[in-house]
């Protein structure tokens, strides 16, 4: 499944929070820009970055927030009918850290300060939808989300990462752009460490760079980033599994009733079969017979299912991720699976059409 970032080897925490004051949102910029230099130079930590919502946290949504923008050059228009992207605070290391790539541009570094020109980086969707026709690296953007008076909102384009499904896999990646924290302070913000080192092991680096900077902050535990990831798709696999749970009901069911309506055939056409054979038809052909009109019938509701699958992809589009409502796989294995299992509760009815006495089942009034 493809999530736009690498969560191997990738450990989060969840939150690293100042206290909530003005005072707090002033020298938070300063905080977490120590406090990642100091991790960055712990042995066994290859990138650490900062964010304030992880990719596929369910809580992401509430702290980043929506953010109307006009583009330089282009007509202002009303705020309510201005484009808008998510916003996201982060720090230059997180796109190294959480295996975002770089498409065109650069990354955030030393230079984007408090007090330096704004910049922005922007998501590849982003880039797709608003310049469709032009190079947006070196554009001029104004968005009118800011946090503190003075913060810069006219920033210039200076890079292109590739596209994440920040908030949730059965989204399509959505337009994104990215503010270095140094001009947009957070007071709160999750850490995207890559490392090979162990939880525990992280847990007391991380606590021990926390507490040398703010005693008082509180350290929540680590968790692996494929944990996070996990959990995303948590609640979409248990209904992958209840659906297949009454698929697989509905295809024994299905199975159930063929072989009851083949072995009802069977009984009531018994008088005919044994004419046949009778009259030279061998037990192989006449049991062929009979499953040819078994596997019509399941021939033709498998035409029928793949119709009604093609008529409702819009539909299975909202349901699926990491496959397509149209997945070609899918389409061609489902029926003949279908097939398969009608085939199997077709032939067991069938095979009594061997043991037919063709003299009895001709003058027997029963049959």
């Amino acid at each position: 499944m493809e999530t736009g970032f690498r969560p191997a080897a990738v450990v989060t925490v969840d939150r690293i929070e100042l206290p909530r004051s003005r005072s707090a949102l002033s020298r938070s910029g300063a905080f977490f820009d120590q406090l990642l230099a100091r991790l960055r130079d712990a042995p066994g930590i290859e990138a650490v970055g900062a964010t304030i919502g992880l990719p596929l946290d369910p809580r992401a949504r509430f702290f980043v927030d929506d953010s109307t923008f006009s583009i330089a050059r282009r007509p202002l228009l009303p705020v309510g009918q201005r484009s808008s992207a998510a916003l996201h605070v982060v720090s230059g290391d997180y796109f190294a850290a959480a295996g975002i790539p770089l498409k065109r541009g650069r990354w955030f570094d030393a230079r984007d300060r408090s007090g330096a020109p704004g910049v922005v980086v922007i998501n590849e969707t982003m880039a797709r939808v608003y310049w469709p026709n032009e190079d947006p690296l070196g554009q001029t953007l104004t968005h009118d989300l800011t946090i503190l008076p003075g913060q810069p909102a006219i920033r210039q384009i200076v890079g292109i990462v590739g596209d994440v499904r920040h908030f949730g896999l059965d989204r399509s990646p959505e337009p994104q752009m990215f503010i270095p924290h140094l001009q947009m302070p957070w007071p709160s913000m999750a850490l995207v460490i890559r490392t090979s080192l162990p939880n525990d092991r992280i847990n007391t680096v991380v606590r021990d760079a926390v507490h040398a900077l703010d005693a008082t902050v509180p350290v929540p535990p680590p968790r692996p980033m494929e944990q996070v990831v996990s959990e995303a798709v948590g609640q979409p696999r248990f209904r992958a599994w209840l659906v297949g749970l009454f698929a697989s009901a509905a295809l024994l069911l299905a199975m159930v009733g063929l072989y009851g309506t083949i072995a009802f055939s069977v009984h009531q056409r018994t008088r005919e079969l044994g004419l046949r054979m009778a009259l030279g038809a061998s037990p192989e052909q006449t049991t062929r017979l009979v499953l040819a009109s078994g596997l019509k019938l399941a021939g033709v509701g498998a035409a029928l299912g793949v119709a009604g699958a093609a008529a409702v992809t819009r539909v299975l589009a909202t349901m699926l991720f990491g496959v397509g409502p149209t997945d070609p796989t899918t389409l061609v294995m489902a029926p003949l699976s279908v097939i398969i299992v009608a085939g199997v509760a077709c032939y067991l009815p069938a095979r009594r059409v061997r043991r037919i006495e063709p003299l009895k089942a001709l003058t027997d009034d029963a049959a």
